[in-house]
């Protein structure tokens, strides 16, 4: 519902002219950006050509810098993803290594626990054969010239 006056514009107009909250209105009107007055118990606020292209360019610079912001942190993220496949190529190849130091070392494990296994029973045999033979046996035989 407009006011006698063609420039004043009941607060719902006015939100739906400038395209703004209520809150940002009222900030508007207490930072003295924007005029208004009472009538009765309604307040009514100015709006000639001037503030319409105010707050108009106002809302363009801000999209502007929203776009712009917007590609600043899409180019942020796009350097990020760079990073982190970089870093996943590393990891990786710090992992085959590592499998493959894993892999020599239990073949090296393996080895010795065969070496040792054979050892031992060759150990086992000897015990058993010096069992089975008697004092004299063993003393004839260190001092056998064979």
């Amino acid at each position: 519902m407009r006011h006698a006056e063609d420039s004043y514009y009941s607060v719902n107009e006015a939100l739906e002219i400038l395209s703004i909250s209520r809150a940002n209105l009222y900030v508007k009107l207490n930072n003295d950006e924007l005029l208004s007055k009472k009538v009765d118990k309604k307040r009514f606020v100015y709006i000639d050509d001037e503030v319409r292209e105010t707050h108009k360019s106002k809302r363009q610079s801000k999209r502007q810098s929203e776009r712009q912001g917007n590609e600043t942190v899409e180019q942020r993220l796009l350097s990020e993803i760079d990073y982190l496949r970089q870093q996943n190529y590393q990891l990786q190849n710090e992992l085959f290594g590592m499998r493959k130091s894993a892999e020599e070392i239990s073949k090296r494990h393996d080895t010795i626990v065969m070496k040792l296994s054979t050892t031992n029973a060759d150990q086992q045999l000897q015990i058993e054969q010096l069992k089975s033979k008697n004092f004299l046996q063993k003393i004839a035989e260190l001092f056998s010239f064979n």
